[in-house]
């Protein structure tokens, strides 16, 4: 059996305030003056940009993994081994366990075609009751996972 590491979820990019800094400065960027600084002069229409987006879950980034066979779960930055350190550690894998795993990891398959040795990390995010108030779904009436990246051999897919 192949060693089992902790693998996290890579950081997503967001829009910041920078961004639109950037954005004009550039546009009002006249070159060097003749002590050599910047000129900046706002002399043209500033471009409209469209932005696709989509709003980030707040809630707790964990990730259930299949390696040869054996079903693993992670955190955001731990492998959740058998009385991990935490009780919502020990939840979150005792409600995987609940889950049919197995038709998780077969919806997959079939879809991306893999083989029986692949690494397939499901990443997702526990959000409504009971997780992280006051964050974006918090007060939906039932828990839930929301997946939102598959990795099959350090791919996603």
């Amino acid at each position: 059996m192949a060693e089992i590491t902790q693998k996290s979820f890579s950081s997503i990019d967001t829009f910041k305030k920078e961004h639109v800094r950037m954005i004009l400065e550039e546009c009002d960027y006249q070159g060097k003056d003749e002590q050599g600084n910047n000129v900046y002069n706002h002399i043209k229409n500033y471009p409209v940009i469209t932005y696709a987006a989509t709003h980030k879950i707040g809630g707790t980034n964990t990730s259930i993994g299949l390696n040869n066979g054996v079903y693993f779960y992670q955190s955001r930055n731990n492998i959740l081994a058998e009385n991990t350190a935490t009780p919502d550690q020990n939840g979150f894998r005792n409600t995987y366990e609940k889950v049919n795993l197995s038709g998780l990891f077969k919806l997959v398959s079939v879809k991306y075609n893999t083989n029986p040795e692949d690494e397939v990390i499901i990443y997702g995010e526990w959000c409504g009751s009971g997780i992280r108030d006051n964050h974006s779904i918090s007060n939906c009436p039932t828990k839930q996972w929301i997946i939102f990246a598959i990795k099959i051999n350090e791919e996603y897919v």
